[in-house]
């Protein structure tokens, strides 16, 4: 509960800022026992998301490490959240090493709130039983990068941009 107020009380929270609160948190409950946690940011050209979907993002971590903990007796875990510039992606994993899941955990309220956490966002929810453990994967595209990129594409057709204009009235021909 705390997560939701501290995060919904600032408005211009960034998500960098969001996880480094998280993995203080994770660190202050889970210091003298197992799992080990192991954290990767990389968001310095990710850009400002609302409040909200900050608080989605983590709520979904916060899902997936209880999940971890709880059901998987895993031993380590993975965080992770990368924003790639040249796609636009913003890429968050959680990755245990624990006992993994059953087919009917999938139905389970946490994953589905998982999931439509991840939809709210505008992004994808994958979770993959490995080997050993599990793989929790939200990609979130940045809307804006993308259509910065489809409107550069649509400048460089020869027609200005009218794909379905007849090829007689297409610039050029």
């Amino acid at each position: 509960l705390h997560l939701v107020v501290d995060t919904l009380r600032q408005p211009d929270v960034t998500l960098s800022d969001g996880l480094a609160d998280l993995k203080y948190r994770v660190g202050q409950r889970c210091s003298d026992a197992r799992p080990l946690f192991h954290w990767r940011i990389d968001l310095d050209s990710a850009p400002q998301l609302p409040s909200r979907s900050v608080l989605h993002v983590l709520r979904i971590i916060q899902e997936a490490i209880n999940n971890a903990v709880k059901h998987a007796d895993a031993q380590h875990i993975r965080i992770s959240a990368v924003h790639d510039r040249r796609t636009g992606e913003l890429v968050v994993r959680v990755v245990d090493d624990g006992t993994g899941f059953s087919d009917t955990a999938r139905k389970g309220r946490g994953l589905l709130n998982m999931q439509n956490r991840a939809r709210e966002i505008g992004g994808t929810l994958e979770i993959r039983k490995l080997d050993q453990g599990t793989e929790v994967v939200l990609v979130r595209a940045d809307r804006d990068e993308t259509l910065a990129e489809a409107f550069a594409l649509i400048g460089q057709l020869p027609d200005g941009g009218r794909e379905d204009a007849p090829p007689q009235q297409r610039q050029g021909q």
